[in-house]
């Protein structure tokens, strides 16, 4: 009562009374309010988290906010609740059975389609969302995708369908699959194609061993935001401060999650049970440092421009209407004053504004005027400070990307100033030249690069500074290729700068080469297909041709006394004779068709084999000298490839000599390669090796071109003498064969080259015959089958003279007919294989099936449909070339029969 009565004698007009009244009780108000709100004890406040998958490391920073404590220092008892297959997530939240949830951008789209829902964070800067391909599949891009398989999540796919519309592919136009989470299904081949995360699929392929390709938006132009916090309107315009601090309070838990990334996975393992491996987790980890960029970009940061690009996207492609509004979608994260906690202050500033109002009045008015100046000024000052942050922003987060861009390019990045110092680099360039980028900016190329190299990459620079043009050269550097494009940089009241980007195309070079070698070697084995299949046509005929001269001579030359003038003739006509036999022999061993079947083979019979070609080839004037070792043994290798690396040498050789003539000359030894005691380039394992030399005396090779002498298509030779390919293909032969090439020349004085091939030991079976006679005989029954009635003839009466006892047939049909009817009759039979109606192989088939047991041998002229092989295979127990001689002819037959 005193107060009051000191207010009514200080105020005793009856306004001011009851103003100072007003302003006492307000402020005992406010001060018992703070009491009371110190008096009362925190309590936490509930609420929950629905995440988009089970638990795994995607969603680190919120265990980590949870464990640390985090959300509970901010007043939130948070429930972290796990998602499911087939959940709805926006609409767990719009419901309020969730008060936060993660999602993609597709919010946005819900946005518009009436679900109120507040994006409030980006946690990934970039999608994690792919598409994903076996690596052995033909698809390499979207467009490969039409008329395939493709497992989708429907609900969950807006960026890839853009990607899809953007690249000119529709929806329908795939075969889409609803996903079932079974990654088996493409590792089977069910589907071709899966939607996936790039931080977990491709992992679990590899882990299965099955190699993948990802096809991801962003590599088409639709890079979007990936997992996103969002909340609903009814929780934000409820509670503005519990969604502040939530937010606040996770973004603090991702920052510790990607600074303790091991501590996370134990915990995610331990408490959270989850079925992700440490090494799962790892992989997903590596790929989130990837999405959220998070020593680049604060973590959670949106950019509204970025919004209206992703929403822009979809309006183009048809996603969204043109009208759509990013108005109350995105999350202002400014700090709201706390009016509960301030009351107090906001009350006692009051009293103490209400009393001194009175007696500022007049000064209020006489200073109006001023004041809304000064307010005008403010607004101004204020929209030109927003307007250069905003620009600041801006700036820097172009730093950002660009500095982003510098550090993890593949592609070798550089600007340089018109005095053609690098001004900056891209980070592989440390690792190019060795030295770190502060040791490289400011300086010119003659200070990087060798002198050669620096001068022409000096010339270029100036060249586009001069004439403005893009140019793209090709350079050499420390043994290996790159391809540069450089181009002019044009600025305002400044010099000109040039910048550019380099690629290492060492490997697809390299793979290049390599497909010319190959397309050489499949033209050459096109080539040889083409004269074995001819030569092979030829053998037969001319095989039976001899066979009936060989046989007939030597049977007459049995029939002739040693006295008479006819034995030395008949001689002279088997000697000609097995020439021309040895000769189809040499034909079919050169154009052997090539199958790439590597058998132990001895060199020394290829080398003569290829010297009797070349014999009759190369021009008189040239001297062949042949030098082979003893016991030079056998080496692993494809017969055809051989006579190819030999004929190809020897051929270099005699067009080196074409001119003068000189001497060829073919070595063949045997070499023993041990460890630290060869050339330091070989490549070469340690053991025994052929070693192939052969050597000319022709006119040499120029020094600059011995390093290029294998290359595809690089020649000396006149044009019509040489594609260039010949010892590219021969480089590539023995390489394969686990050998090695070398090559030593001299102008003047010739060329040699030393090949070297694993040696391998192989012991050669001997064929057991009898030497108790040269021509042994017997008296079992033979059966005889050959369309030649010369030869089946000629067969009959060799095997009478030695005692056995013969049918013979010239038709493949009626000798089954007759063996069906006679089967236990016959010991042996004999047949060739090329005949009408019924082959020798079918023939054989057919009489084993009567009889599994009957020995058969088959004697042909030439057959590309069966060899010793296959015959053996089908029960076959002989194989021979014709024309045969009585002596082989009985010798085989004998020990047929012995064996049966």
């Amino acid at each position: 009562m005193t107060m009051i009565n000191f207010i009514k004698n200080t105020f005793p007009n009856r306004f001011l009374f009851f103003l100072c009244l007003f302003l006492l009780i307000s402020f005992s108000y406010s001060s018992s309010l703070g009491a009371k709100s110190n008096a009362l004890s925190p309590q936490l406040d509930p609420v929950t988290l629905q995440l988009k998958w089970f638990h795994q490391f995607q969603f680190a920073g919120y265990y980590a906010a949870l464990e640390k404590g985090f959300y509970k220092e901010v007043g939130l008892d948070v429930t972290i609740k796990e998602g499911q297959s087939g959940m709805d997530f926006i609409e767990e939240v719009v419901s309020g059975r969730a008060h936060y949830g993660i999602e993609m951008p597709e919010l946005l789209i819900a946005r518009n389609m009436g679900k109120p829902v507040v994006v409030l964070a980006a946690i990934f800067q970039h999608s994690p969302q792919i598409i994903l391909v076996r690596a052995d599949s033909d698809i390499k891009s979207p467009h490969n995708l039409i008329g395939k398989k493709v497992m989708w999540r429907f609900d969950s796919a807006a960026e890839l369908q853009a990607m899809l519309i953007k690249e000119g592919v529709s929806l329908d136009q795939i075969n889409f699959w609803e996903l079932s989470w079974d990654i088996n299904d493409l590792i089977d081949g069910k589907v071709d194609a899966i939607h996936a995360y790039v931080t977990a699929q491709p992992f679990i392929l590899e882990q299965a061993g099955v190699e993948s390709t990802v096809i991801s938006p962003i590599n088409y132009g639709i890079d979007f935001y990936g997992d996103c916090l969002f909340t609903s309107e009814n929780e934000l315009g409820g509670h503005p401060e519990r969604v502040k601090v939530f937010r606040e309070a996770s973004l603090r838990g991702w920052d510790y999650a990607m600074k303790h990334p091991e501590e996370l996975m134990d915990l995610i393992k331990g408490k959270y049970h989850t079925k992700r491996t440490l090494e799962f987790m790892q992989h997903e980890f590596e790929h989130l440092n990837q999405l959220m960029l998070p020593k680049l970009v604060e973590i959670g940061h949106m950019n509204p421009g970025r919004w209206k690009h992703i929403g822009d996207t979809f309006v183009k492609l048809g996603m969204l209407s043109q009208d759509y509004s990013l108005d109350g979608f995105i999350y202002d994260p400014v700090p709201q004053p706390d009016n509960t906690k301030d009351i107090r202050i906001i009350w006692l500033l009051l009293s103490v504004i209400s009393l001194i109002t009175i007696s500022a009045i007049i000064l209020f008015v006489f200073n109006r005027k001023l004041k809304t100046k000064v307010l005008s000024r403010t607004k101004h000052l204020t929209a030109e400070i927003a307007e250069r942050k905003q620009a600041e922003d801006a700036l820097r987060e172009n730093q950002i990307i660009f500095q982003a861009f510098l550090e993890n390019s593949p592609v070798y990045i550089f600007f340089k100033d018109h005095e053609i110092r690098s001004l900056m680099l891209s980070k592989n360039y440390e690792q190019l030249l060795g030295m770190p980028l502060e040791s490289i900016l400011g300086r010119t190329m003659d200070d990087l690069f060798p002198s050669d190299l620096a001068k022409s990459m000096i010339e270029a620079d100036k060249q586009i500074l001069r004439k403005g043009k893009n140019i793209t050269v090709v350079e050499e550097f420390d043994g290996r290729t790159y391809e540069t494009t450089k181009f002019l940089i044009s600025l305002d009241n400044k010099p000109n700068m040039l910048a550019g980007f380099t690629l290492d195309i060492t490997d697809r070079k390299k793979a290049e080469e390599e497909k010319d070698i190959l397309q050489a070697q499949l033209l050459h084995t096109q080539k040889m297909e083409a004269i074995g299949t001819l030569s092979g046509g030829i053998a037969h005929d001319f095989n039976n041709i001899l066979a009936a001269i060989l046989g007939y001579a030597d049977m007459a030359k049995d029939d002739i006394p040693d006295w008479s003038p006819a034995k030395h003739q008949i001689e002279e006509v088997l000697k000609a004779g097995n020439r021309a036999k040895e000769l189809v022999k040499q034909i079919l061993a050169f154009s052997r068709k090539a199958e790439h079947k590597r058998v132990p083979v001895q060199f020394d019979s290829v080398i003569k084999e290829v010297l009797n070609f070349l014999r009759a080839s190369i021009p008189t004037t040239i001297d062949i000298k042949l030098n082979i070792a003893s016991s030079c043994g056998n080496t692993l290798a494809d017969p055809t490839q051989l006579h190819q690396v030999l004929m190809n040498l020897c051929t270099n050789a005699a067009q080196a000599m074409e001119e003068d003539g000189g001497v060829l000359s073919i070595n063949l030894s045997t070499v023993d390669i041990k460890n630290d005691a060869f050339d330091a380039k070989s490549t070469l394992k340690p053991g025994p090796y052929i070693l192939l030399v052969v050597s000319d005396t022709g006119v040499g090779i120029e020094k600059e071109h011995l390093a290029r002498i294998f290359d595809p298509y690089f020649t000396t030779k006149e044009f019509g003498k040489g594609s260039g390919m010949g010892l590219a293909v021969v480089h590539g032969i023995i390489n394969n064969h686990g050998g090695m090439i070398t090559v030593e020349s001299s102008l003047g004085q010739g060329t040699t080259f030393k090949t070297y091939f694993p040696k391998i030991e192989e012991e050669t079976e001997d064929l057991e015959v009898s030497e108790t006679s040269p021509y042994p005989g017997g008296n079992e029954k033979i059966l005889i089958v050959d369309d030649d009635v010369s030869l089946a003839t000629l067969t009959q009466k060799r095997l009478e003279m030695l005692g056995y006892k013969t049918t013979a047939m010239t038709s493949s049909t009626e000798a089954l007919e007759l063996f069906r009817a006679e089967s236990n009759d016959y010991n042996l039979v004999i047949t060739d294989q090329t005949m009408p109606t019924m082959t020798g192989e079918q023939l054989a088939k057919e009489l084993l099936n009567l009889r599994p047991d009957i020995p058969i041998i088959m004697c042909t002229g030439y057959s590309s449909k069966i060899d010793a092989d296959k015959a053996n295979s089908i029960g076959i127990r002989a194989f021979i070339i014709k024309p045969v001689d009585t002596k082989e002819l009985s010798r085989m037959v004998r020990k047929v029969l012995d064996s049966n």
